[in-house]
């Protein structure tokens, strides 16, 4: 998701999950994101053309909300 949405997301005290192929400026905005709005971040450097992505965010994040397509992360606190 872009930088704008997962912005709008924590403003609304959300937790995200960051995808993008260059390290550097995803880090930079897990951190800037947990310390403007309290939230937590997760990020993960990955090709988003890759036809696989979901399979490989799951293996390391175990993707809440993915498999069913309908129950976002802050409905499952336990699994962020």
């Amino acid at each position: 998701m872009g930088a704008a949405y997962s912005r709008q997301l924590a403003q609304m005290g959300l937790n995200v999950v960051l995808l993008a192929e260059s390290a550097e400026p995803l880090q930079s905005l897990a951190h800037s994101l947990a310390a403007e709005h309290g939230v937590q971040t997760r990020s993960l450097q990955i090709d988003l053309a890759t036809p696989d992505v979901l399979t490989q965010v799951d293996a390391v994040y175990g993707a809440p909300g993915i498999e069913g397509g309908t129950e976002p992360v802050a409905a499952r606190p336990d699994k962020f």
